[in-house]
């Protein structure tokens, strides 16, 4: 029915994007999803969350949630763009459902790739101009609408499904940007922690932590110019990357230790002894993946050659 979008990689900038440090998301290409209505000869695989419900008809329930949520908005007056409601709904009574691979509570965009398609099949407006005041609207527009699924969302990541392009959010500007290819040798990964995560929780945990004066000035003076001089490392192909990485993983460990899976406690601590790997989270922690950067490529990849780990080159 509708064209595909991909999921999506916040590599940096997860919680501090809320109070307004730059984060950089990059379109992850090995899964995606797009819109579908039923038919005879296609079955999504796979089996709902209630018994004898399959993924299209757990998908339908989930859209005819998102529907009534901005149904609500529009009646409220206070939608952000414009939207068919009428011919979202007809089509959500009539089956529509998200065919997707992009695994759920991940951090991979199940949630971005879907309220892009949403928005391109139903939106009425088409904000394509490759201009940053264009783009921070259409983030806002986008924010609303995923925000049904996470409590509250910059729409950076759904932005990021839509254009297929990596994004660069810097404050009130929002624009894509061209990502180098890592020098031989090193490179980003995602190591997969073999549970879910829940975004919401920990995003409420962040907002009551940073009520907490020593816990907001660390971040403010601390974690925020670490993430922002990782993102301009990688931009500009700087060195210093892997010595910025080591410091962002040690500064999460410490302070982000909760939405660690305590399976990967002893591994992060092995990345920060070793000088091995650094690993950060991805998106808000708790489960899914969890992101690694190495500049020895070849001997990190021995080390997680063993029974236990999944493990995804990531490229921009």
């Amino acid at each position: 029915m509708s064209k595909e979008f991909p999921g999506k990689i916040l590599l940096f900038g997860e919680y501090t994007i809320i109070i307004g440090s730059k984060a950089l998301v990059l379109p992850f290409r090995k899964f995606s999803g797009r819109l579908e209505m039923p038919s005879e000869d296609r079955e999504p695989v796979g089996s709902g969350s209630q018994p004898g419900q399959t993924d299209a008809q757990r998908s339908n329930d989930d859209l005819l949630g998102l529907l009534q949520y901005l149904e609500k908005l529009q009646a409220a007056g206070y939608m952000l763009g414009d939207f068919d409601i009428g011919r979202f709904m007809e089509q959500v009574i009539g089956g529509l459902y998200f065919h997707s691979s992009i695994p759920e509570a991940y951090g991979a965009g199940s949630s971005g790739a879907l309220v892009a398609a949403i928005y391109d099949e139903f939106g009425s407006e088409r904000i394509r101009r490759f201009e940053s005041q264009d783009f921070s609207k259409l983030r806002r527009i986008l924010g609303q609408i995923e925000s049904y699924y996470h409590g509250t969302s910059s729409g950076i990541d759904p932005l990021c499904c839509y254009l297929n392009k990596p994004v660069l959010f810097d404050g009130d500007v929002t624009y894509p940007v061209n990502v180098p290819a890592s020098p031989p040798g090193s490179g980003f990964f995602l190591l997969d922690s073999g549970r879910s995560g829940m975004t919401g929780p920990m995003i409420e945990y962040f907002k009551s932590r940073i009520q907490e004066p020593g816990f907001l000035n660390m971040i403010n003076d601390s974690m925020i110019p670490l993430i922002e001089r990782n993102i301009d490392s990688l931009l500009e192909t700087d060195s210093r990357l892997s010595v910025n990485m080591q410091r962002l993983s040690e500064m999460q460990y410490t302070s982000f230790r909760r939405m660690i899976p305590q399976a990967f406690h002893r591994i992060w601590q092995h990345g920060l002894q070793t000088g091995l790997f650094s690993l950060k989270l991805c998106g808000s922690g708790g489960g899914g993946y969890i992101i690694g950067y190495t500049a020895r490529w070849i001997e990190a990849m021995q080390y997680f050659n063993k029974p236990g780990f999944k493990l995804l080159p990531l490229d921009a």
